[in-house]
């Protein structure tokens, strides 16, 4: 029988004549475990609390030099600058652009970058994943899907299809001075 973590309190070398021996040591060893468990939920949840605190935007400073505070201007200040920051004032027509400026997608790389993604190609970028390194946002590290992807693969597969297939990409080239 394991403990509950790496480095738990819990020990299960003793040994006991009676029944009454056997249920005390039991009771014993739960308790070790349930006050480990507890304090790795409440490790847990500060971390959650901290990083709430840090995810969340508390004010605002406008023009003016004043500081909004509440959550429904905040709101509105930022759907607003973002509305305004991706919204065309003046179009221009794309014909204007100097030819030979930005490398052109032939018809068969097209072809090749407009294909649906597949869970084969899903299941190998999860090989080539290193086991054990930064959880992602769910808090499972790689090695759990590689793991147990008989079991949880089809519900990640439908879930990364249906995000990567109806998302639209777009290729940024890497150059020293954009």
């Amino acid at each position: 029988m394991g403990s509950f973590g790496r480095g738990s309190k819990a020990s299960y070398g003793w040994r006991a004549t009676t029944p009454a021996e056997i249920g005390s040591k039991v009771a014993e060893e739960l308790n070790v475990i349930l006050e480990e468990l507890e304090m790795f939920w409440f490790q847990k949840s500060r971390v959650a609390a901290i990083r709430h605190r840090f995810n969340c935007i508390e004010a605002l400073k406008v023009d003016e030099g004043h500081w909004v505070t509440e959550a429904k201007e905040i709101k509105r200040l930022v759907v607003n600058y973002f509305a305004t920051l991706f919204t065309e004032s003046m179009p221009q027509p794309l014909n204007d652009l100097p030819s030979g400026l930005f490398p052109q997608i032939l018809e068969d790389m097209f072809v090749e970058l407009s294909k649906c993604y597949t869970k084969e190609e899903i299941l190998l970028a999860l090989r080539t994943m290193e086991p054990l390194k930064a959880p992602s946002p769910d808090g499972y590290q790689a090695l759990f899907y590689q793991k147990y992807w008989n079991l949880v693969g089809n519900n990640v597969c439908d879930l990364v299809l249906g995000v990567l297939n109806d998302t639209y990409l777009a290729l940024l080239p890497k150059v020293e001075h954009p």
